[in-house]
């Protein structure tokens, strides 16, 4: 009798080492795909709020008729920079 006592321990013992090994399987799943989402979600939005702000800018400039041709050729390669990122981060997930 007492054999089958610590027989249905360990039973028991090893259906929840075998629980917790799934649910620390899946916790890794889950924090690898939520990294690979992350990442390029947090590039496009930095891109986004910089274009935001630069293009604001921009608008200033030119409105005040401040804006001169070097500034402008600035502005257009940030821009082009910032669509490349998005491009790769679309690449990225």
């Amino acid at each position: 009798e007492e054999l089958n006592h610590i027989l249905e321990e360990l039973k028991f013992t090893k259906s929840e080492l075998m629980a917790k090994e799934k649910m620390a399987a899946l916790g890794g799943l889950v924090a690898s795909i939520t990294h690979e989402i992350n990442t390029p979600l947090g590039v496009c939005l930095s891109a986004a709020s910089h274009l935001d702000v630069t293009v604001n800018t921009l608008n200033d400039k030119y409105l005040n008729d401040e804006l001169t041709e070097d500034e402008l050729k600035v502005y257009i390669k940030d821009f082009l920079d910032c669509s490349t990122i998005r491009h790769l981060s679309s690449h990225i997930a």
